[in-house]
């Protein structure tokens, strides 16, 4: 397995709890920005492509930094932007808009990664680790966790 791989960076803006979270810095650098660059270093160290590094947003800001850090920006609709939206759906919506092969995706993809922006000490490398196995084991689904410091 060496086909595309669309990074996916699910990042509304309606939080609730901390509002704005995926725009807070860590390192000086916004969440939603980190993971895009974990995602653009992961896609940089993998065979196969042109892979792509996109951000699902329903928010102006979040866009706008997800784009500066060299994301590609999916607008998700407004059901997509709600508490009770999984992180299946979005994926489920991205995939749907960017995995035709005459889409704005160039699709069609091979393997999706979500990159949780609130999951800032993500190390590229790991990603890169966790494409690999996923790949050696002929495709079949994984989650990457670890115990918080």
């Amino acid at each position: 397995m060496t086909g595309r791989i669309l990074f996916l960076v699910p990042a509304r803006g309606g939080s609730r709890r901390v509002p704005g979270k995926n725009l807070l810095p860590v390192g000086g650098i916004p969440l939603v920005g980190r993971a895009a660059r974990a995602g653009l270093a992961a896609a940089a160290a993998l065979p196969g492509g042109p892979h792509a590094v996109v951000c699902s947003t329903d928010d102006d800001a979040i866009a706008a930094a997800a784009a500066a850090w060299g994301a590609r920006v999916l607008r998700r609709p407004a059901a997509l932007a709600t508490d009770d939206a999984t992180s299946l759906d979005v994926a489920l919506h991205a995939l749907g808009e960017l995995d035709a092969p005459d889409g704005p995706g160039g699709g069609p993809f091979e393997t999706l990664v979500l990159l949780q922006p609130t999951s800032p000490l993500l190390d590229p490398a790991d990603v890169v680790a966790a494409v690999e196995r996923h790949r050696a084991a002929g495709g079949t689904s994984g989650t990457s966790v670890v115990a918080t410091h």
